[in-house]
């Protein structure tokens, strides 16, 4: 069997933060842009995964039962390799890539949406890996990003 990967991740779509701002700033009325992270996963995260030759695991697929922090802080500290997309500023990703950086920093792969850039500073200074998306935010490399990432 091969290593796993464990990957960090917002779950379903999400509204675009980027998007959400410009409405507060007052430049925005049109609805609300969608995010739609397990599109992300199964289009970019999980087929890098599978070229480098790792297994994927994500938390949205675990069938056991019990509390999920459970399982998902075992992944965190456990598994060999794990990716964080850090888009859209989920503080739930952050707090998980923490956890993760304490223990395994060097398999560690922080990535975003090219549209998502500036990084907060204390994890903006680490190697992060942009994926290329379109204005309506659809992957627009996605073979060169999947290449890439894996």
């Amino acid at each position: 069997m091969n290593p796993y990967c464990f990957v960090i991740t917002s779950f379903g779509k999400k509204e675009n933060l980027n998007d959400l701002k410009a409405k507060y700033a007052g430049g925005k009325s049109d609805p609300l842009q969608q995010i739609d992270f397990d599109k992300i996963y199964e289009e970019l995260v999980k087929p890098a995964i599978i070229k480098a030759e790792l297994e994927p695991l994500i938390e949205r697929e675990e069938n056991s039962f019990g509390a999920i922090q459970k399982t998902m802080y075992e992944k965190i500290v456990l598994c060999e390799f794990c990716i964080a997309d850090l888009t859209n500023m989920n503080p739930n990703a952050y707090y998980e890539l923490g956890m993760r950086y304490a223990v395994k920093p060097f398999t560690t792969i922080p990535i975003i949406a090219s549209s998502h850039f500036p990084l907060p500073f204390d994890v903006g200074i680490n190697r992060t890996f942009a994926y290329q998306v379109d204005k309506d935010f659809n992957l627009s490399d996605k073979e060169n990003d999947i290449n890439t990432l894996a």
